[in-house]
């Protein structure tokens, strides 16, 4: 119900909503790591995803809805690939995937529950360039 309500409201709003600032670093650094190959253009805010839910996408209005307390406890690379993750929802219309590899790491940047594409980077940086090369046209 929270969420029809932010939705209804902003679309009562008359005006756009911006992207909170705290997301420009990621969204910049995303363009960077895609080289100009995904105009974002989705709305992104804090809000209340859901309980279980880091952040969200409303598809039919472009809005990505980020959990702030989640947010503050995320590393550098979680919130990156949480951020990404749901700009594939809004963006691309890209369904989850909970398909690991045989070396038991994701297949692809839509893996759930995508905080967890952030320590599997952490941990092999060689996954994030695998990750994001289709997004390339690679």
């Amino acid at each position: 119900m929270k969420y029809l309500a932010l939705i209804f409201l902003l679309a009562a709003c008359g005006e756009s909503q911006k992207t909170d600032p705290a997301f420009s670093p990621y969204i910049q650094e995303i363009n960077q790591d895609l080289n100009g190959h995904l105009n974002i253009k989705s709305t992104i805010v804090f809000g209340t995803p859901g309980p279980r839910f880091e952040a969200t996408c409303f598809q039919e209005n472009s809005v990505i809805i980020v959990d702030q307390e989640k947010w503050k406890d995320m590393t550098h690379e979680q919130r990156y690939w949480v951020l990404l993750h749901e700009i594939g929802h809004c963006e691309l219309s890209l369904e989850d995937s909970e398909l690991l590899g045989p070396n038991g790491l994701p297949t692809t940047f839509m893996f759930n529950p995508s905080i967890q594409i952030g320590l599997f980077v952490e941990e092999n940086p060689e996954l994030k360039d695998f990750l994001l090369a289709p997004l390339r046209g690679e």
